[in-house]
């Protein structure tokens, strides 16, 4: 099995090779080192090489690294090599599993100017080794033991100690009940309110988060970190995709079945970025580039929430004459 892996691998590796003579754009990627013990760091390097008419984007920060954990981001200025253009990333990550694992292809985008198509590159995998800190002559695979017999005596206890657990568990519910009861809560679950619509919510969140003091105290991390969960909220309450748990890479995957409009998609890539680029590369965005990323947030929320309240939203505007209008000129995000 190791030896179809490994052929596969370097399929895959000629493949990459011959698309990107083809293209013209050349991405390598490189690990050091490739044996390590558990909890040892792997500096990994994704670097791409292309001429000066070509935009090339690099992949996130909260990347999909396969078992690795990325430790640490930082992101390279391009600099100029033999007459191109040379733009680099670099990750430090670790394992704590033992075996060979492989650093999966890592997807980068890139198209010619003038171009609006984006078109895309894959790194070559890599193989990094893993071994123990404590390892014997006889390997870290042993064969499984046979089951051990409890004796009888065993059993008859823990039926008994199982019993007695479920007693105190209907004691439990029977005290629980009866202090619900004294205190007038009632018996009968009480009817709650249905929750709130997923657009409504994380508009009255963006608007708290834009007036607090974070920006001023010069808490830029934690100010993205709290505005890319608002959004990643919203998704989750509209689209049903878990967000809070995936990266900004599977998110964008998870629409590109024409799932948005082509201008929402483009405008939630954006945000994703920039809020990536502080929360891991430890860029320190300026106002107005704050202000960018409020402006981006709102306007995948007002461009994504169901159509029905879009439309009402536009006929109270219009009916609502110059009041509304400049109430809504005052909404947070809006350039002042």
């Amino acid at each position: 099995m190791r030896a179809v892996a490994r052929a596969s691998l370097v399929l895959l590796s000629w493949a990459i090779a011959a698309e990107q003579a083809w293209c013209g754009v050349s991405i390598e990627s490189r690990a050091e080192p490739t044996t390590i013990r558990i909890g040892d760091v792997v500096r990994y390097t994704i670097a791409v090489t292309h001429d000066e008419a070509t935009i090339v984007q690099l992949p996130s920060p909260g990347e999909n690294l396969g078992a690795f954990e990325i430790r640490d981001f930082d992101l390279f200025k391009p600099r100029k090599v033999d007459g191109q253009v040379r733009e680099e990333a670099e990750y430090l990550i670790s394992t704590f599993d033992v075996g060979e694992f492989v650093i999966p292809p890592v997807r980068v985008l890139y198209r010619v100017r003038g171009d609006s198509s984006w078109h895309e590159l894959r790194s070559q995998p890599i193989t990094i080794r893993v071994e123990s800190l404590n390892p014997d002559i006889h390997g870290d695979i042993r064969d499984i033991k046979a089951p051990l017999s409890m004796p009888y005596e065993w059993r008859r206890l823990l039926y008994r100690l199982a019993l007695v657990l479920v007693l105190l568990a209907v004691a439990g519910a029977a005290v629980y009940l009866y202090m619900r009861y004294r205190r007038g809560a009632g018996l009968l679950p009480v009817r709650v309110e249905p929750p709130r619509p997923a657009h409504e919510v994380a508009l009255e969140e963006l608007d708290a988060l834009f007036h607090s003091d974070l920006f001023e105290r010069g808490e830029m991390k934690l100010l993205h970190i709290r505005l890319s969960e608002i959004l990643r909220k919203y998704i989750q309450g509209r689209f049903e995709v878990p967000a809070l748990d995936m990266t900004t890479t599977e998110i964008l995957e998870a629409f590109s079945d024409g799932q948005l409009p082509g201008s929402s998609r483009t405008t939630l890539q954006e945000f994703l970025q920039a809020c990536d680029l502080v929360k891991f590369a430890k860029y320190q965005p300026t106002r107005d580039e704050v202000e960018r990323t409020f402006r981006l947030a709102y306007e995948f929320v007002e461009g994504t929430r169901p159509v029905e309240l879009r439309d009402r939203a536009g006929t109270e505007g219009q009916d609502s004459g110059p009041e509304a209008s400049e109430s809504e000129s005052a909404k947070p995000g809006e350039a002042q």
